[in-house]
């Protein structure tokens, strides 16, 4: 790493720094080309999550771009949630990890915008579950369906105690645990990401309505213990159908 005894590099204890040099950017697309540049390091494994970018003037210098522009940039990437600026002595530009708040603000936004609506949102969640399950019908292990049987004992007891939030945490964890059961990351972060943007409004559902989601869950889990790809997505369709059809008044809120 270029100027390793200055004064920032020397203050730098905690978070790795890349040993990368960045090349100098042509003037006229000075903040396309710097961002281009991080994000190309990101895909080829050159920065990874945790990694803490030089200090802006060692990167300035490597960008052969003004400060101004490099702020820019940086500040472009914070919004895009691939960096975290942190002030202070100890400050700089330090990559994110890639998690479902990233994705979720972005659909979120999508929706604010009026590009997407509530209901496109809830017909995606279900293609998208029916595909998590024809996977894990086939890649769940006996470990993976413990871990969901444990998660419906927990959901019935948090029925019984009528205690919602906690109910409405482990469908969540429900859904996240049967998408890990497709061993495909993408998929767990879409899912999470889904699961977000709609918690407030299955949250309502949870509520107002007296759904009996333990009988669901133990019927699913028969079909995906006996390995019943057909049986398994349509009890999943059925069921979240039905939670987004209760949705569905909400959708012009």
């Amino acid at each position: 790493m270029a100027d390793m005894n200055s004064g920032d590099a020397k203050k730098e204890t905690s978070v790795r720094r890349p040993a990368q040099q960045f090349r100098a950017v042509k003037p006229q697309r000075v903040f396309e080309e710097i961002c281009s540049q991080i994000r190309q390091d990101l895909s080829d494994g050159k920065l990874r999550p945790g990694d803490k970018l030089p200090a802006e003037r060692i990167l300035a210098e490597q960008f052969s771009v003004s400060r101004a522009a490099l702020r820019e940039a940086l500040r472009s990437l914070e919004g895009a949630g691939i960096v975290k600026l942190l002030k202070g002595t100890n400050g700089g530009a330090v990559i994110l990890d890639g998690t479902r708040n990233t994705v979720a603000q972005s659909i979120a936004d999508f929706r604010s915008l009026g590009r997407v609506s509530l209901s496109e949102i809830a017909e995606a969640r279900i293609l998208i579950q029916e595909t998590i399950v024809r996977l894990a019908v086939h890649r769940a292990t006996d470990e993976d369906i413990e871990a969901l049987e444990e998660n419906v004992r927990q959901t019935a007891e948090f029925v019984a105690q009528k205690d919602f939030e906690a109910r409405m945490e482990a469908s969540l964890e429900f859904y996240r645990l049967l998408a890990l059961c497709t061993g495909n990351q993408l998929l767990v972060i879409i899912n999470d990401a889904l699961a977000t943007i709609l918690r407030p409004y299955v949250m309502y559902v949870v509520k107002s309505f007296g759904y009996d989601i333990v009988r669901h869950r133990r019927r699913f889990l028969k079909h995906l213990k006996d390995r019943n790809e057909s049986k398994a997505v349509g009890e999943i369709t059925s069921h979240l159908s039905k939670i987004h059809s209760m949705i569905e008044p909400l959708n012009n809120q």
